[in-house]
């Protein structure tokens, strides 16, 4: 085989602070997708260009040596498995994806959320079905094998208690999807009234709850104001309780059941505790690498699922407007 065909190539669309970890004129967050690509040996993963309209984000880049575009057209020569990893603001995704299509892309990685409307959603999936395209949202957690191989630990499981911050359709929607990926969908969801909002806004956090398919009790608790990254997920099991902690370090913690009572974020024993959750996005580019040069099975966040997040993310903020229950 080639050797061209033993890597995959990508190009990354947005130049922000998840791609590039630049923003406001300087470098201010962990470049989770350049550290991701740079990790792994460019015998399989190549960066080959980063779009991005910014000047000043375009200069950044190319003194260390990566090449930088204000549009995708600018780039001389884009290959049709040459891989789009879309890193910008939701609202014209659309209209990205119909501009890779022009090269006969048919892998593209959408960072979340897949779109801010449902309806928009079911948009992109008919016309990435129409095309056959695969597009898959960067729910990275998914990739993380710490976290698949808890899945096995979960089986018992009665109820989930959720503890984020950072808006419905940033941290929530990582907790929705891993639920997902778990245990599969909600049936309904309920918002619950908070008479601080002044606006029903999807990157807002909410708290609600709902039940799953499989007749486990699901709540989600907001924290708007803790100052921290807080994305903490409890499955409360027969004979135990499973701590997830997310929002930083992956940490995962477990008790017996007798202690069930919760009492704060750092009131158990840490049994585990994986690497940065950084590696999300490296095992995001190695599982990428084996779906396309090896044609291996993959966990991603495929079409269906992405919707899946839009549709309960739209139905709390909808719940919490009406105070009735949204099934889903």
């Amino acid at each position: 085989m080639n050797d061209q065909k033993n890597k995959i190539f990508i190009i990354l669309v947005g130049g922000g602070k998840v791609s590039t970890g630049y923003t406001n004129g300087k470098l201010t967050h962990i470049p989770n997708h350049l550290s991701a690509i740079k990790s792994i040996e460019n015998t399989k993963v190549v960066l080959k260009a980063v779009v991005e309209k910014n000047i000043k984000i375009r200069n950044f880049l190319v003194n260390k040596g990566i090449k930088a575009y204000k549009n995708i057209d600018d780039i001389k020569y884009i290959n049709k498995n040459d891989i789009f990893v879309i890193c910008t603001p939701p609202k014209d995704r659309l209209l990205l994806i119909k501009k890779c299509n022009k090269f006969k892309i048919r892998n593209l990685i959408l960072e979340k959320p897949l779109s801010e409307k449902f309806i928009e959603s079911i948009k992109i999936k008919e016309y990435v079905h129409k095309y056959k395209i695969n597009l898959f949202t960067n729910y990275h957690r998914r990739n993380i094998k710490t976290l698949v191989e808890l899945k096995r630990k979960l089986k018992d499981c009665v109820a989930i208690n959720v503890h984020y911050n950072n808006g419905l359709l940033n941290y929530a929607s990582h907790a929705i999807d891993l639920i997902n990926f778990y245990f599969g969908k909600l049936i309904y969801v309920q918002g619950i009234k908070n008479e601080n909002k002044k606006n029903n806004k999807l990157n807002n956090s909410y708290s609600f709850y709902g039940i799953l398919k499989k007749n486990i009790f699901v709540n989600f608790q907001s924290y708007e104001k803790v100052n921290y990254d807080l994305l903490d997920l409890e499955f409360i099991c027969k004979n135990k309780k499973i701590v997830l902690k997310t929002g930083g370090s992956l940490i995962i913690e477990e008790k017996p059941i007798k202690n069930l009572y919760y009492k704060g974020y750092n009131h158990l024993k840490s049994i585990k505790e994986h690497k940065k959750n950084s590696e999300g996005f490296k095992e995001l580019y190695l599982n990428l690498y084996n779906f396309v040069v090896n044609n291996n099975k993959t966990n991603f966040c495929n079409i269906e699922n992405s919707c899946y997040v839009t549709e309960v993310c739209e139905k709390v903020i909808k719940s919490v407007k009406n105070g009735r229950k949204q099934i889903i």
